[in-house]
């Protein structure tokens, strides 16, 4: 079995990266409060005035972490996991895609804002749902975030830049 085991790496001047090495009989979200607070206590120790965004998928959509970056004046772009509540809430904007869809052919993609609160969450938070309709139907997908930028550029610039991310971390 293999210990678990955190390393912290510069990847240049302006980025850091912190390796998580856990057990496979470990939730994926096991300890990632915990190693983020020491990344952030890391970073402003040298940078103070650095804005710091957690960007990651939907293993990071849990109540404590979401909780912590509020209290802690760290920006979040998370994906949430799809469920009837936010499916219901894209009924009509996903009908309007459809129907563009239907009109234009190939596959066509809309964003739509709303403030959602899960039931274990203390307040609402921002969800930007990414409407997509193509030959194999509707592909909605679910992210929240601290910020209230514009729909388009949280998902595709913001949140889908997190792949580029994960390729650096398999690098290492």
């Amino acid at each position: 079995m293999v210990p678990e085991k955190l390393t912290f790496s510069p990847l240049s001047r302006r980025q850091i990266e912190a390796d998580y090495l856990r057990t496979s009989d470990r939730s994926d979200s096991r300890h990632s409060w915990a190693i983020l607070a020491l990344l952030v206590r890391f970073i402003r120790q040298y940078w103070p005035d650095t804005r710091i965004v957690l960007r990651g998928d939907s293993h990071f959509c849990r109540p404590r972490m979401l909780n912590w970056c509020d209290r802690h004046h760290v920006d979040y772009i998370v994906g949430i996991a799809k469920n009837s509540r936010l499916l219901k809430e894209v009924d009509v904007p996903m009908m309007l895609v459809r129907k563009t869809q239907w009109q234009v052919g190939g596959k066509v993609a809309e964003t739509f804002r709303f403030p959602y609160q899960a039931h274990s969450w203390k307040y609402p938070r921002w969800v930007v749902a990414r409407l997509e309709e193509g030959e194999l139907g509707s592909n909605p997908r679910f992210i929240i975030s601290s910020r209230y930028d514009d729909g388009f550029k949280l998902y595709y610039e913001q949140y889908c830049a997190r792949g580029d991310m994960e390729n650096r971390i398999k690098d290492q």
